[in-house]
């Protein structure tokens, strides 16, 4: 059975419903295309954006753990601070053990809390203020610990100028005993035979002998001045010294006896000057190291 032929006007008909089922379709698929298009742009700003948010949350957790480190690592140090200071004094340790309770405290509230960026820059400026606090104290106590130091030296060293002073107040007291008490005797002699006189043309030497302590024998020497005031203290002056080693000069006193014995040695001291002795009153100071310790005085005619 032959088709019918459709004629020219048909033919047309056809070609432009498939002409505008064709336009439907490209219409159609560039829609799609497009409503891809900016559903993947959507997409990507909106993964950027989810990028984004997450580095800067990876940044800010960062910088909070790098913070909560930091904070622990300054605790840690004042407790060490606080544990080496321990123990040394018990005024300071009522300071330790007042800031180590503040410590733990603040020790506590950052392992529990709920961190950002104010809570962290709070908790900072408190562990600031506290550091700060506690250095202050410190530094009190020290001040005052170096205050007491210098002044226990300073009584340290009073006490040991005292002792000194005393010994040699001692040594002094005991010589002076000594010569006042012990078998003193000033002689004004002339000639080979030290034959005894007053009168000045006649005399050539002074002599004066004592019982003193042993021990200060090596300490003493004299000191004569002459009626005109001339004054004469070495051997180049003609003032000798000799402690005579006879066994039988030595005394033995327990007098004011204190654990110890006294042994007392015979000295004599002479005067023997180039030039004449003249008239009036020679006075023999007599000394012990640097101290004074008195005087006697011999008159001549």
């Amino acid at each position: 059975m032959l088709r019918k032929i459709k004629g020219p006007k048909a033919i047309k008909q056809i070609k432009m419903k498939t002409e505008s089922k064709r336009k439907i379709v490209a219409g159609s698929l560039t829609a799609v295309i497009f409503a891809s298009l900016s559903g993947l742009l959507w997409m990507h700003d909106t993964n950027g954006n989810l990028t984004k948010d997450l580095n800067e949350e990876k940044l800010k957790s960062e910088s909070l753990l790098s913070e909560k480190l930091s904070l622990d690592k300054q605790i840690q140090q004042m407790k060490d601070q606080i544990a080496s200071l321990m123990g040394k004094n018990g005024d300071l340790d009522k300071i330790l053990k007042e800031t180590s309770g503040k410590l733990s405290r603040k020790e506590k509230e950052l392992a529990n809390i709920n961190w950002d960026k104010n809570k962290s820059a709070k908790l900072e400026k408190e562990l600031a203020q506290l550091k700060n606090d506690f250095d202050k104290q410190l530094m009190s106590y020290n001040t005052t610990i170096a205050d007491l130091k210098r002044e226990n030296e300073e009584l340290q060293a009073t006490v040991l100028s005292m002792t000194g002073h005393n010994e040699q107040l001692k040594s002094d007291n005991d010589l002076l005993k000594a010569i006042v008490t012990t078998n003193f005797r000033v002689d004004a002699t002339k000639g080979k035979k030290d034959k005894l006189t007053v009168v000045a043309k006649r005399t050539n030497r002074l002599t004066m002998g004592f019982d003193m302590p042993e021990d200060v024998v090596e300490n003493v020497h004299f000191k004569i001045e002459s009626p005109n005031g001339k004054i004469y203290e070495s051997e180049i002056d003609g003032i000798t010294m000799r402690a005579i080693e006879d066994d039988n000069n030595l005394l033995a006193s327990i007098g004011g006896y204190n654990g110890e014995f006294n042994v007392n040695k015979r000295i004599e001291m002479t005067f023997q000057p180039k030039d004449r002795l003249s008239r009036g009153i020679y006075q023999i100071q007599i000394f012990n190291g640097e101290s004074y310790i008195g005087s006697c005085q011999v008159k001549l005619r």
